[in-house]
């Protein structure tokens, strides 16, 4: 999966950017959202930046995650969201993704938001996701098991559909995947 996101062209992952956004701003869940937490993509990730330019634009409050910084919190593989609009200033973690300077930016608690965006490298059925391993959704949304806020989406292409996936007790289950048909 990894091996065809990355094998995207920069033409393709464009145009599935811009069919999402498009799409998704005219939903209630994006219209109803108004603390939205979005990434920056990587390694061909499906893009949301062009909603998230958007949803600026609308005045809705933007958040991207931060990783913890701390070596001895990283075990406990958790993010933090910080506030993020046009000009913000970004610097690289240590994956080489950007995420906003937590010295120059709004943390939000995750329960206080109401939408999260996602990547993912693979997506099943029953909305569970395969990440990039390292399980940092997973554990910053883990109190999402009693609970049901925030919605969490998962955005992929449509290939990165797989008929079964591997579930641990400890993965977090989506609330849904918004895929974009590419050709590959």
């Amino acid at each position: 999966m990894l091996t065809l996101r990355e094998q995207l062209d920069e033409a393709a992952q464009f145009n599935a950017a811009q069919q999402f956004a498009k799409e998704f701003a005219q939903t209630s869940l994006f219209r109803d959202s108004q603390r939205i937490a979005f990434y920056l993509p990587f390694e061909g990730e499906l893009d949301p930046s062009i909603l998230l330019k958007e949803a600026c634009q609308k005045n809705k409050q933007c958040f991207l995650p931060v990783l913890l910084p701390d070596p001895a919190l990283d075990s406990l593989r958790q993010m933090a969201f910080f506030s993020y609009c046009p000009g913000s200033v970004l610097h690289m973690n240590r994956y080489g993704i950007l995420e906003p300077d937590p010295k120059h930016s709004e943390k939000c608690l995750p329960q206080d938001l109401d939408l999260v965006l996602l990547p993912l490298v693979a997506f099943d059925a029953q909305y569970n996701r395969l990440g990039m391993g390292a399980g940092y959704y997973d554990k910053t949304f883990a109190f999402l098991r009693p609970e049901r806020k925030p919605y969490l989406l998962g955005l992929a292409y449509g290939f990165q559909h797989c008929s079964e996936l591997p579930v641990d007790p400890w993965d977090v289950v989506l609330d849904g995947v918004w895929k974009v048909d590419v050709a590959v």
